[in-house]
């Protein structure tokens, strides 16, 4: 059966390779900046589900302050510095600014780590 997940899949033995390379050259984050628009959202002037859905799908990239959900700490060497790598990007800090200005309080999330977050939008751009 694997050798027909991995057709199916298109599992090559240079795929992850070319995953890789496109991660280290942050191109999920330069595909989200070409797409963010004049009124700093993704469709249209307000905030709306295509945002949500990038912001969604990116959360475990960027590592946000008030994640939800527990995630293991330290992540791993190379997500950490992946992460690192990227904070100088604008797509990076459009998702901090859409998480920041978009998600409501929750009981499941500290007010302390809601306060977390600010001072990485207060740096600015790297």
């Amino acid at each position: 059966m694997r050798p027909l997940f991995r057709c199916n899949m298109g599992l090559d033995a240079g795929r992850p390779g070319r995953a890789r390379m496109r991660l280290d050259r942050h191109w999920h984050f330069a595909s989200l900046e070409s797409e963010i628009g004049p009124s700093g959202v993704l469709v249209g002037s307000r905030f709306g589900v295509a945002d949500l859905a990038a912001a969604s799908v990116m959360t475990s990239i960027i590592g946000l302050p008030a994640f939800p959900h527990s995630l293991p700490e330290p992540g791993p060497n190379e997500l950490v510095g992946f992460r690192q790598s990227g904070a100088h990007r604008p797509g990076f800090r459009w998702l901090l600014e859409i998480y920041a200005g978009h998600r409501g309080a929750s009981r499941e999330i500290a007010p302390r780590a809601l306060r977390a977050a600010r001072p990485l939008l207060a740096a600015g751009p790297g």
